[in-house]
């Protein structure tokens, strides 16, 4: 679950930075496309399984659940490795270059 609230966190930052065109400068140890790719995967299964003895669901209700079929999750994945692509793009940072634009408070 901490993994999850991590990836929830970053996902609302580039969100955040996207919709507000700043400029990203970052490094990853892993290539864009898997770096939302749990490598403990099973572990995350297995807390799964917990959570739901503790709420005393069954498998179908659980999986009427987004928490649990990661359908949200999954789309929120791919518009974050989307935005972070389109963000190394020569127009995005030339759309948020603010030394051009004059600068008007929001409001």
């Amino acid at each position: 679950m901490a993994k999850r609230t991590q990836a929830r966190r970053f996902i609302t930052l580039i969100d955040t930075f996207y919709e507000k065109k700043v400029r990203l400068i970052c490094s990853a140890s892993a290539p864009l496309q898997s770096i939302f790719i749990q490598a403990d995967h099973d572990s995350g299964l297995d807390e799964k399984r917990v959570l739901m003895d503790d709420l005393g669901l069954s498998q179908d209700s659980a999986e009427a659940l987004s928490m649990f079929t990661g359908e949200e999750e999954i789309f929120a994945f791919q518009r974050t490795i989307s935005r972070l692509t389109e963000m190394q793009t020569e127009q995005y940072w030339k759309d948020g270059d603010r030394s051009k634009k004059k600068l008007q408070p929001e409001g």
